[in-house]
């Protein structure tokens, strides 16, 4: 065999070797990304589990009032909120690993402390600072697991965040239907442990193949830190807070209206199905379902097209519309026997909601990862606790202002209202889209650099 043989059958070997140990990682890295959306789900289950059951025991069992009750509803809610807020600041001091490790013995040991004072008369108090401290963790860690999924993919932040979407909400199409199944054959004590098994076993599975993937992370970290430094430089260069800073907060503020509509228009819909249309609880409790399911095929939807090259923003603007709309449409005078109309009005609004919402969080981590000029993984864990901070914000704040708005206005006016406010806001996204516009042409006329830039911004 001659030497030119030998050399290329040498190189043959080593590409072979690359192709089969990148072909590995890759199976690792999914592997990897299903397990951290199966811990989100299950650490939601916390949350969604006890919507089916717990106002009974709570309102008839235990006979606390309905104040005390919507107390205890709304703790978790909130909680999460103020964590997610302070989630990036956490991870200063200690590493996304460690928090999600100590989330799972916190969760875990949290379970026991209910039932230990399911019998006595501290039961009200024990299960309020049960979910506090449930909310805290679950929001401590979400943000952490958000960062590492972005860290896998990160040329693709519309699959990331409509992975990270639909775990939440399948998580709260399971919860409800399985904790009530449970509560109902078998009592208490037993499904309030049903989360926290489901958590450890997924948590500690989910542990290892990421103990593994963080370090083949850190070998490969210093090649790509040069290109953090050419993204943190010509960001700072091209743009500016002029643009970015408004984009981020109005970003914030569109996620915190849509939850605060969609969650306040699902809330008294089984209530408005029967006084117009005398639908049955259960069924509208199955339009809802459906849905849901329109909504995740909504966030399938928003973040495909996203990675494909499509615009976040204008898809934002077009989808928040559809929302805004279908909402109004809802206060259409349609006789009795149209009970569809008001099914289709219903998904359409979640198809709507689910595309702006999984917009959002990529077009808030590109804006914010141009202004600080922080790697993605960073302004992934950052942007995805302010992200949830402001849903869970919108989730507990919608129902009270559309409870206060009904008590005031009918149903189909209160449709109106809160159609209106999104048509604000689509308004004020269109304004600042124009104002980017006309910044970029006037500012970016002649450096040709930009449009690259921007590319690399939208992915």
């Amino acid at each position: 065999m001659s030497e030119d043989d030998t050399q290329q059958l040498i190189t043959n070997t080593i590409d072979e070797d690359d192709s089969s140990e990148e072909q590995a990682h890759g199976w690792l890295h999914k592997a990897t990304f299903f397990v951290c959306c199966c811990i989100i789900t299950t650490q939601y289950l916390f949350f969604t589990m006890p919507l089916a059951y717990l106002a009974n025991e709570l309102l008839h069992v235990r006979e606390i009032g309905s104040a005390i009750t919507g107390s205890i509803f709304g703790a978790f809610s909130v909680s999460l909120a103020v964590a997610a807020i302070f989630s990036r600041k956490i991870s200063e001091y200690m590493t996304p690993f460690f928090l999600i490790v100590l989330s799972v013995i916190i969760l875990t040991a949290s379970t026991p402390f209910i039932t230990l004072n399911w019998g006595s008369a501290q039961f009200a108090v024990a299960i309020v600072l049960s979910r506090i401290v449930q909310g805290f963790v679950v929001g401590i860690s979400e943000p952490q697991i958000m960062s590492i999924m972005t860290s896998l993919y990160p040329d693709k932040l519309g699959m990331v965040t409509a992975g990270f979407e639909l775990a939440a909400s399948i998580s709260s199409t399971i919860g409800p239907f399985f904790g009530g199944f449970f509560y109902q054959n078998f009592g208490f004590v037993i499904v309030t442990y049903i989360p926290a098994v489901l958590n450890l076993v997924v948590s500690t599975i989910g542990l290892v193949l990421l103990w593994i993937t963080l370090r083949q992370q850190e070998t490969a970290q210093s090649d790509s830190d040069s290109d953090d430094d050419l993204v943190k430089l010509s960001s700072r260069r091209l743009f500016s807070s002029l643009f970015i800073l408004p984009v981020i907060i109005l970003g914030m503020v569109t996620e915190t209206l849509v939850s605060m509509v969609v969650n306040t228009v699902e809330s008294f819909y089984p209530n408005f199905g029967l006084t117009y249309f005398g639908l049955r609880e259960s069924f509208t409790g199955g339009i809802l379902a459906v849905a849901g399911i329109a909504y995740s095929l909504g966030t399938i939807a928003g973040g495909y097209f996203g990675d494909k090259g499509y615009r976040r923003l204008y898809m934002i603007i077009i989808f928040l519309t559809v929302t805004a709309t279908s909402c109004m449409l809802l206060s259409c005078p349609v006789p009795a026997n149209l009970w569809c109309w008001s099914a289709l009005c219903i998904c359409l609004m979640s198809v709507g909601s689910g595309v702006t919402q999984i917009s959002i969080l990529p077009c808030l981590i590109t804006q914010y990862q141009s202004y600080t000029g922080v790697n993605r993984e960073v302004s992934s864990c950052q942007m995805s606790g302010l992200f949830r901070a402001a849903y869970f914000s919108g989730a507990f704040g919608g129902p009270i202002l559309g409870g206060l708005i009904l008590q005031v206005l009918t149903y189909k006016m209160s449709y109106i209202v809160l159609g209106s406010i999104l048509s604000v806001n689509v308004m004020l996204l269109v304004s600042i889209t124009i104002y980017n516009s006309s910044l970029l042409e006037n500012r970016f006329s002649r450096c040709g650099s930009y449009q690259n830039l921007e590319y690399r911004s939208s992915k």
